[in-house]
């Protein structure tokens, strides 16, 4: 790998994990969660227990384990403005290409539109105020693959800023989404960097994983609504 490429990846590394401890030492109420990976677009079963997720009362660390979608096997986003107004580079196929984990969290999953069914909505409400789900966006990895195997880690810690919407603040109990977004052909400079850093596309375009709340039998309290 060439020297310039070499310095964008560390850079683009260490903004994507800034504020993170990875070394965490999780609490003796610490649980682990596995969950198949749907395939692109939500079909069929990619990878079976193929993110596996662990609470604790500091945060949440995820792990995503499985085989790379490889190239043009699958649908590419186009690149261009997204959803979010940031401007992504032309996605195309090649032999490295890059993809990104997101971690999509809903502190209070009672409190969605749909109770326990969460979705971009809990998020971002219509009129733009916080919806009482409290759901948030994080990016918590970023890798160029060349491999059949992709690997991804990170962890969200309560009070970390989220990239959109609320803050963690109920790991023990929150509904917890994640999802891998393709972004094609590994470029170079700035371009790379946008790749490793950036969203892009729709959840129509990933591979997803699901994680319910923690029941009350685990001490959790639904909040009433209103």
């Amino acid at each position: 790998m060439s020297g310039p490429r070499w310095w964008i990846i560390a850079a683009a590394v260490a903004i994507v994990l800034a504020g993170i401890a990875l070394a965490v030492q999780f609490s003796s109420t610490a649980t682990a969660e596995t969950s198949d990976v749907a395939g692109q677009g939500d079909v069929g079963v990619w990878a079976q227990n193929g993110v596996t997720i662990i609470r604790s009362e500091d945060g949440i660390e995820v792990s995503m384990e499985m085989p790379r979608p490889m190239p043009g096997t699958y649908a590419y986003p186009e690149g261009g403005e997204q959803a979010n107004g940031s401007i992504h580079p032309e996605i195309v196929q090649g032999e490295e290409e890059v993809f990104t984990l997101w971690f999509f969290n809903f502190n209070h999953p009672e409190l969605c539109v749909d109770p326990y069914v969460c979705r971009f909505a809990d998020i971002i409400s219509e009129d733009g105020s916080p919806p009482p789900a409290e759901g948030g966006i994080y990016q918590v990895d970023g890798v160029i693959v060349s491999g059949s195997i992709i690997t991804m880690s990170g962890e969200v810690r309560v009070g970390d800023p989220a990239r959109t919407g609320a803050d963690l603040t109920n790991p023990l109990c929150s509904h917890v989404h994640v999802g891998m977004a393709p972004h094609g052909m590994a470029l170079d400079g700035d371009d790379l960097f946008t790749q490793l850093t950036s969203g892009v596309g729709s959840p129509d375009w990933w591979w997803a994983a699901e994680f319910e709340w923690i029941d009350a039998s685990k001490g959790c309290t639904p909040q009433p609504a209103g």
